[in-house]
């Protein structure tokens, strides 16, 4: 839906999001998703999004920062991801191949600060921590995300030498 907002938008600026031939697929596909959700189905996404935020809201009631992995399946490639979907299933629970076993996506649809973190890697594949960090908190986020780089330095496991990126 948002997409298909942003589409919209940009739509009548003269730049066209659904030329397959200059966007994404994958892009183009969300936007013509979103144009076809209902009103009754966005409801039920803004109402979601409520509880997913009263229950973020109600952890940082009890500690400062939220520590996640980034995914619910490690060992998945960008590669496979993007052309084919993860996995369907999470521990025996159906989930959206897409994006339902991608644990960013409800830090994102609450708009929370956040930032994710090598953590290790599983068949080769890299493995993130997610730091989460409540509204308006950006640089305790920051903070937390140095402080587990110099505790955890994860730099050479990745084959990358040298000091500065």
């Amino acid at each position: 839906m948002t997409f298909a907002a942003l589409a919209g938008d940009l739509a009548e600026r003269g730049i066209d999001l659904t030329d397959r031939r200059r966007v994404d697929p994958v892009v183009v596909e969300h936007i013509e998703s979103g144009r076809r959700i209902s009103a009754v189905e966005a409801k039920r996404d803004d109402l979601l999004r409520t509880r997913v935020l009263g229950g973020f809201l109600a952890a940082f009631d009890q500690v400062d920062v939220v520590l996640s992995p980034t995914v619910g399946v490690a060992g998945v490639s960008n590669r496979e991801a993007i052309e084919q979907g993860g996995p369907a299933t999470v521990e025996g629970r159906a989930v959206d191949p897409y994006l339902g076993w991608v644990l960013t996506v409800p830090v994102n649809f609450c708009g929370f600060p956040a930032a994710s973190v090598p953590a290790g890697q599983v068949g080769g594949l890299p493995v993130g921590l997610q730091v989460i960090a409540p509204h308006g908190r950006e640089d305790l986020c920051l903070r937390v995300v140095a402080a587990l780089e110099q505790a955890l330095p994860w730099r050479s496991s990745y084959g990358i030498t040298g000091s500065s990126m």
